[in-house]
């Protein structure tokens, strides 16, 4: 199959200016193939067509035709499926038609700006509108490479983007959808593009059928990404329905879909409109029982999200809800043994004992075991598991440095059984890893805040008996420069 990218270097015979019956003639041909291969050919001849002439007015029939042809680029709903799992081959043959729709696309609307008559612009816009609506959809479906969609595909929705926003004298995807439906839609409404996506969305998103229509859901979470404050604010409550939706599916992929629509939500609306009719203890409620989820690509977006409402809803001055879900992460940290799920967890905790501060007091025993069984434990070159533990106790030194004395002797142990450790790995070596040049700087930096809290632990570390089983890492110690820290702390 030849490359859809190449559609410009191919030749045309007898193509015939300003004859819209030619090109309607040519798409009614496409409209009627039964091959894939066929629709394919034809809709590169319309694109060359439209390539080398001037289409300087529209007509009605000419504008159903086009609406057409965008359907071939639009995956309808699975309506009579009973399971919603989809792979690459439900899809068909669109990754290998969408091209063609969006070049076809691209080539007309270049020529329709540059060509069209200035005077009957807004007419044939009007005209246009429907088509215009249905390809913000096809864009959306395909920006992001889903399943039905290449890299190809998205290479050209965000083309086809670009012409149509410079066509419509846009500045911004915002500008395009913020246009008045009564300029694009329908003359008689007077919403914007985007409330009238949102509520069609709203009757085909419902919880009942959603998942029938994976296209229109992927369009929706891009669409809604391109809205951003205040105007989001108007319409907080079918997008956070259907993102909960979303969420509350089985599949990873419409987790991450949620996940998404809700962060921007949470970040493009005010905490004030959030806390109204209690929204963000739902929104946080449903977060939080997303962290039974061990996929990893869920919880990187699960944990921003789910800190960021935590800070709207949880105003109390005992920080019970921090606590909890504090709690919650402790727990699944320490009985996790996957690496990848370790080093999420451990990055997470020390992004949560942040928001928690000092009070975090009150989880300094478990914390420190997860720093004594992380630092235990290889987790690969780049040790990552380990660099996010030697950052956890650091943070839990700096905030909970008032109960730190009671824990000094294990922090000691902990922190000079790690650099025995690796740095005795390299020892004949001679070669030090990035990773550990990385763990040897944060050990020291722990020691050094361990020495201003509790000067006792400079005792420890000029013992004699010391200096036998540190023999490794002698030369480590030495930055410390013990001698120059004051004896007291400051």
């Amino acid at each position: 199959m030849a490359d859809p990218m190449e559609v410009k270097t191919l030749p045309i015979e007898n193509v015939t200016l300003n004859q819209l019956s030619e090109l309607q003639n040519l798409l009614h041909e496409c409209l009627l193939c039964s091959k894939d291969e066929d629709t394919i050919e034809l809709l590169r001849k319309c694109a060359l067509f439209v390539e080398n002439s001037a289409i300087t007015t529209i007509t009605q029939p000419l504008v159903l035709l086009l609406e057409k042809i965008c359907d071939y680029a639009i995956v309808p709903p699975f309506v009579n499926r009973d399971y919603f799992s989809y792979e690459k081959s439900d899809f068909g043959s669109y990754s290998e038609t969408t091209p063609y729709v969006l070049i076809f696309f691209n080539s007309f609307f270049h020529n329709f700006k540059t060509n069209c008559d200035t005077s009957s612009t807004e007419e044939n816009l009007w005209m246009l509108a429907k088509l215009i609506f249905k390809l913000v959809i096809v864009v959306g479906g395909n920006v992001n490479c889903p399943l039905w969609s290449s890299n190809e595909c998205a290479k050209l929705s965000s083309q086809l983007m670009d012409t149509l926003m410079s066509t419509l004298k846009c500045e911004t995807t915002w500008d395009l959808l913020n246009l008045k439906a009564c300029y694009l839609v329908d003359k008689n409404e007077k919403e914007t593009l985007v409330a009238s996506f949102v509520s069609f969305s709203n009757e085909h998103l419902s919880s009942a059928n959603w998942q029938k229509n994976p296209f229109l859901s992927e369009s929706f979470s891009w669409i809604i990404e391109q809205i951003t404050l205040p105007y989001l604010s108007s319409y907080i409550n079918q997008v956070m329905a259907i993102s909960l939706s979303f969420l509350d599916d089985f599949q990873d992929v419409n987790k991450i879909r949620g996940l998404r629509c809700l962060m921007h939500l949470i970040s493009n609306t005010s905490n004030e409109e959030l806390c109204w009719y209690n929204r963000a203890d739902v929104i946080y409620s449903s977060l939080k029982h997303q962290m039974y989820v061990k996929d990893a690509s869920v919880l990187q977006k699960l944990f921003p999200c789910l800190f960021t409402i935590l800070k709207i809803v949880d105003k109390s001055v005992d920080l019970k809800y921090h606590h909890d879900l504090l709690d919650e992460l402790i727990r699944d940290s320490l009985s996790e043994n996957l690496l990848i799920l370790r080093r999420l967890y451990i990055s997470n905790v020390c992004s949560l004992i942040k928001q928690v501060g000092v009070s975090c007091i009150c989880h300094l025993s478990r914390l420190l075991k997860i720093v004594e069984q992380f630092l235990e434990t290889e987790d690969g070159e780049d040790e990552l598991a380990r660099l996010g533990a030697l950052q956890l106790l650091r943070n839990v030194i700096l905030l909970a440095w008032p109960r730190i004395s009671k824990h000094s002797k294990l922090i000691l142990k902990v922190v000079l059984k790690l650099l025995v450790d690796i740095n005795g790995k390299y020892y004949y070596d001679g070669k030090e890893t990035c990773a550990q040049s990385q763990m040897n700087d944060l050990a020291l930096d722990c020691l050094r805040l361990l020495i201003k809290v509790c000067p006792d632990t400079v005792v420890c570390l000029q013992h004699p008996d010391m200096a036998k089983g540190l023999h490794h890492v002698a030369n480590i110690l030495e930055r410390l420069k013990i001698d120059a820290f004051p004896t007291n702390m400051t």
